[in-house]
């Protein structure tokens, strides 16, 4: 059976989305990697500061709040755009007649599931740069304050 043209760009387009969403997750994942190993590092290098924190520190700290912040704001732009093309692939699945991408959805978004659901939530990724981002803000008000009073 030939299929029509529209038909045979409607396919290279969905297969198109369902790579760019492969992609995207292995972009989120592979990055939230690599950014949880350095800011744990920070982290613990922070809080186990002994001593009058200096100007440096406090450096890196602010340097570490920046990253956090752009990690957080790219983790959210990757989700709007992940959500996108899962939106295009489920509106060609239905001039289709395909479900794939459709009962994922519909799977993930069901209320009788929501352990399952957690898998299925790309912003749940974003919370892990905002909450480094509220403990380095922390560990700076805390050290700037030591650093202005003059501790030990």
């Amino acid at each position: 059976m030939a299929l029509s043209a529209e038909h045979e760009i409607l396919l290279r387009e969905y297969a198109q989305a369902g790579d760019a969403c492969r992609a995207n997750d292995t972009l989120v994942r592979t990055g939230l990697t690599i950014f949880a190993a350095t800011q744990a590092a920070v982290l613990a290098f922070l809080s186990n500061l002994k001593g009058a924190p200096n100007l440096a520190l406090l450096l890196l700290e602010i340097l570490s709040m920046w990253v956090s912040a752009v990690v957080f704001l790219t983790t959210l732009r990757l989700h709007v755009r992940y959500k996108n093309y899962m939106e295009r692939a489920r509106q060609i699945e239905r001039k289709l007649g395909m479900y794939l991408y459709e009962y994922s959805y519909n799977y993930f978004s069901s209320p009788s599931i929501p352990a399952s659901r957690l898998g299925g939530n790309k912003t749940l990724w974003a919370s892990v740069p905002f909450v480094t981002f509220v403990l380095v803000v922390a560990l700076f008000i805390r050290h700037s304050y030591l650093w202005l009073k003059g501790a030990p």
